[in-house]
């Protein structure tokens, strides 16, 4: 194990997770990516910042496991949802995009949550977007989801709507952004059957 001193606070992280990792108050290395300011490593930042943004994410784990078990995903499924965001590749550039020091809330994107973001997809095949091929001649493709990513899918954008706003509105949610969320025809015709015929 390595560990890594961030003021008063001690990171433990096992050899693979701490390769290519190099955390001074100038710059940070996860997964051979540079991180750069303004990332805040005194104390006070590290609690609230990160105790604030591990309430949201159980929060929103829990009503996901809700809207799993209400629309048909599978109980291993709604457990291991979305467990790659306690990865430091995309804990630290979530928790500094959603969350100001003080603990308060904000969004504010740079390149480093374009990266954990993009990871995050790729590593999770309930994301549409693990669906969308780029080919080399420069056009995007949606291939057709699986059923069982789908309806988690679905229980996402449930569990994000109800951890956000306090309200199970995925039927209004997706109305309003269906335009931007790249599927092929099965899969949307699947995506509008179970919103309009289980919720």
């Amino acid at each position: 194990m390595y560990s890594i001193q961030m003021g008063q606070v001690g990171i433990f992280l096992s050899p693979r997770s701490a390769t290519a990792f190099n955390h001074t108050r100038k710059s940070c290395m996860w997964n051979s990516k540079k991180i750069n300011p303004p990332y805040n490593v005194e104390l006070k930042g590290v609690v609230t910042r990160h105790f604030n943004y591990l309430k949201y994410v159980l929060r929103h784990k829990w009503f996901v496991f809700l809207a799993s078990r209400r629309i048909g995903v599978s109980i291993w499924a709604a457990i291991t949802h979305d467990l790659s965001k306690f990865r430091p590749s995309e804990w630290f550039p979530y928790a500094w995009t959603f969350y100001n020091s003080d603990g308060s809330k904000r969004y504010e994107e740079d390149r480093n949550f374009a990266w954990a973001w993009n990871d995050h997809q790729k590593r999770n095949k309930h994301h549409y977007q693990y669906w969308v091929i780029l080919w080399d001649r420069g056009v995007y493709e949606p291939l057709e989801m699986p059923r069982k990513y789908i309806l988690e899918m679905i229980a996402d954008w449930m569990g994000a709507g109800r951890a956000i706003t306090g309200k199970w509105e995925v039927k209004k949610w997706y109305e309003g952004n269906k335009d931007n969320i790249k599927l092929d025809a099965v899969t949307r015709r699947t995506v509008e059957s179970i919103l309009n015929n289980f919720l």
